[in-house]
């Protein structure tokens, strides 16, 4: 079981507070927490250390040790390649949250390295590689590979697409072969694994090179017999299982030695490390344009808020001198009526006899000139009138 803390926050961490209190909080025993820090080389406090800071005795036995650096001695090559990727990864300034718009966007991903210069460093600090014929015994992954052979060999039923690969000469240079590559990532710290029960395959995990293949093609004639002078040529390829099975994917050799186990570790590597800044450039652009969207839709929402209040403001305007208008047009109806009903009440004295109804029609129009007038409203009335307008101080 891993964990994804780097080694600083992992050696704060033990430093903080007694390794039964971390590994419970991690989720894990601590044998296993204790295993986690002897392989990134993560010092730990000794038996007693926290009882000791209560009574502050013997305080040069309990003194807090520094966190080794990446290139300690003692690590092996990958621990030493892996470290030094988390201190770099650690160190980048390109990352940002692009939703935070309080942060400017940094500039790009930057390596001060060239791929070229990274590969010599590599090849200068990486330990010398064994020629695969002076191994004295098989690694024990790949003795089981030449134990399954073994058992094809024996095997009369076998089928004619699932023979035996190391019974003969090219195929024990073969089983050598595969053996150096193995036993050299090995000795690299490069965790060799095996899957498979029948058609077992060899991987070298999946942060490095992950699935091999590799295979040799021996020189025949038309009817399959070998043809007497011809070398033999060795396929190599690794990656998903689809991709060693293509032979775009296969690199050719006719002999596969420190050399050449050397190069094809090199450039594993090197090729990790172009894939792993293609992605911190690519990484960075989606970042960048996902600002630049958010900040887009961001300045929209602002001129559609800018907008709408433009328009709201317009429509509160329009309504109150609509109201004010309607005001002034029952002050003018108002005093109309009042003017014909003079009128009428005039017209009514020139009459010979009294018009029928004329009380009433007066009561009634004068009731209704009061009812238009804004200026009969009650206080309470003109206070709401007002409170429409929705004027502010």
């Amino acid at each position: 079981m891993g964990i994804s803390l780097s080694r600083q926050q992992l050696y704060d961490l033990v430093w903080s507070k007694p390794m039964t209190h971390v590994s419970k909080e991690l989720g894990m025993s601590d044998v296993m927490l204790g295993k986690i820090c002897r392989e990134k080389n993560v010092p730990r406090p000794p038996r007693g250390y926290w009882a000791n800071l209560l009574t502050g005795k013997n305080k040069s036995r309990y003194i807090k040790p520094p966190l080794p650096g990446i290139g300690t001695k003692g690590l092996n090559f990958w621990t030493t390649l892996e470290f030094e990727h988390e201190a770099r990864d650690e160190a980048r300034t390109d990352k940002f949250d692009p939703k935070d718009f309080s942060v400017p966007i940094p500039p790009g991903p930057e390596f001060p390295e060239t791929l070229a210069e990274f590969r010599a460093r590599l090849d200068a600090t990486m330990p010398a590689t064994v020629e695969p014929s002076k191994m004295k015994s098989l690694h024990p992954l790949v003795q089981r590979l030449a134990d399954r052979d073994a058992e094809k060999a024996r095997d009369a039923k076998q089928s004619s697409w699932d023979k035996s690969e190391f019974q003969d000469k090219e195929g024990a240079y073969l089983l050598q072969s595969i053996n150096g590559l193995v036993q050299n990532c090995a000795n690299l710290g490069i965790k060799p694994e095996i899957s498979g029960r029948v058609h077992l395959r060899l991987s070298l995990g999946f942060r490095f090179g992950g699935l091999f293949r590799m295979h040799v093609e021996r020189p025949t004639d038309w009817m399959g017999n070998k043809i007497p002078g011809k070398k033999a040529i060795y396929k190599f390829a690794w990656g998903q299982d689809w991709e060693v099975r293509n032979p775009k994917n296969q690199k050719s050799y006719e002999t596969f030695g420190a050399k050449e186990i050397r190069e094809l570790i090199l450039e594993k590597i090197v090729d990790g490390e172009k894939s792993y800044r293609e992605y911190a450039q690519r990484f960075y652009g989606w970042d960048v344009s996902s600002r630049n969207q958010l900040l887009a839709e961001h300045q929209e929402k602002i001129e559609k808020a800018a907008q709408e209040k433009r328009e709201a403001i317009e429509q509160m305007l329009a309504m109150r001198v609509e109201m004010m208008d309607a005001a002034l047009e029952n002050m003018r109806k108002s005093d109309q009526v009042r003017e014909l009903i003079a009128t009428m009440k005039t017209k009514s004295e020139a009459a010979k006899h009294p018009i029928d109804g004329l009380e009433r029609w007066v009561g009634w129009a004068s009731h209704h000139a009061n009812t238009l007038d804004p200026r009969n409203m009650s206080a309470h009335h003109f206070e709401q009138w007002i409170a429409k307008f929705k004027l502010r101080d």
